[in-house]
């Protein structure tokens, strides 16, 4: 009987001893490679307030979900890709939403010419398309075709066109709408 509680005590202290451990404190991880690197954002969004709606396209579950938050007045194309990257809300983030652009520092100006929202990136996309890059591409042409005059949206490197991956996976360099990643948008 003895050595059957020796067993059992041991198996115990075994399984007390696996497992992940609580943190009372959050640690940085480190970001995945590519354009899209999730690096720590500095301070998390607020939830704002206000009577003009922005729409922003946030991940959740894996798709594209559009988010609708009200501010004191109606942003920039510039000011609407800073708040998209600095990510949900603690709010939005308590429902479930993401995002593959927090705190990128891969999205540089935004300028609108013609209809066309055209995004300077420093670091495009090398034939590797992966899951996170689709849903990062998709938050930006996604959010910004929901501003008023804004129809398309091309991506650039160094001032040449780049090929950016559509929700099919395949890479383009044409402009881009929020067809080009129907299938990836939440529709619920």
């Amino acid at each position: 009987m003895n050595r059957r509680l020796l067993v059992l005590l041991a198996a115990l202290l075994a399984l007390a001893g696996c497992g992940v451990r609580p943190e009372t404190e959050p640690r940085p991880i480190s970001p995945p490679h590519g354009p899209f690197q999730a690096l720590a954002s500095p301070t998390p969004a607020t939830d704002p307030t206000g009577a003009m709606p922005e729409t922003l396209y946030l991940t959740k579950d894996g798709l594209l979900a559009p988010v609708v938050r009200h501010l004191a007045q109606t942003p920039s194309v510039q000011e609407l890709v800073t708040d998209l990257v600095a990510g949900p809300s603690t709010a939005e983030r308590n429902k479930g939403y993401g995002s593959a652009l927090v705190g990128t520092n891969q999205v540089g100006t935004v300028t609108v010419e013609g209809g066309y929202a055209i995004v300077e990136i420093t670091v495009p996309v090398e034939g590797t398309v992966r899951n996170d890059e689709v849903l990062a591409y998709g938050q930006l042409v996604c959010t910004l075709t929901t501003q008023p005059g804004v129809t398309a949206v091309s991506f650039r490197s160094g001032g040449e066109t780049v090929k950016v991956p559509r929700g099919d996976l395949s890479l383009s360099d044409l402009p881009l709408t929020r067809a080009d990643y129907a299938d990836l948008i939440d529709t619920k």
